[in-house]
């Protein structure tokens, strides 16, 4: 006996981790309270049909949300995106969330940068947080 409801079951599969994939990611980070750059590794939204990827990023009074184009160009694998570089400047500690609908594929922190700064599928995102 056949079973008739795999093509539904696969089809409900797929469109459920669709769904899942193009809801994006999202990454707390609370920064030591010293000066010093910080740094979030975001590839780009793979989704079908995305031709963007949406960066958002709350932290205290700083508020910033950009849209990117895909920077796929000549990056047609897994790794394209972003790297996020914003300057800690105050020497607080307050909690940093950063919303994607791509992929964080190093959730932000404070030090030294990440090697993909120097790749040439990364684009450098800076945001200069102003309070």
């Amino acid at each position: 006996m056949r079973n008739t409801h795999l093509p539904a079951i696969f089809t409900q599969s797929f469109l459920l981790l669709g769904a899942l994939a193009a809801s994006g990611a999202t990454a707390s980070f609370t920064p030591p309270a010293e000066q010093g750059t910080i740094y979030a590794v975001i590839n780009a939204d793979r989704s079908a049909g995305a031709q963007t990827t949406s960066i958002g990023v709350d932290w205290g009074p700083f508020q910033r949300n950009v849209g990117r184009s895909n920077p796929y160009g000549n990056c047609a694998g897994l790794i394209a995106g972003y790297v996020l570089v914003i300057q800690h400047t105050k020497p607080d500690a307050n909690p940093l969330t950063l919303s994607t609908t791509g992929t964080i594929v190093r959730p932000p922190y404070q030090g030294i940068a990440p090697p993909e700064i120097h790749h040439a599928c990364y684009q450098i995102e800076k945001m200069l947080a102003r309070s």
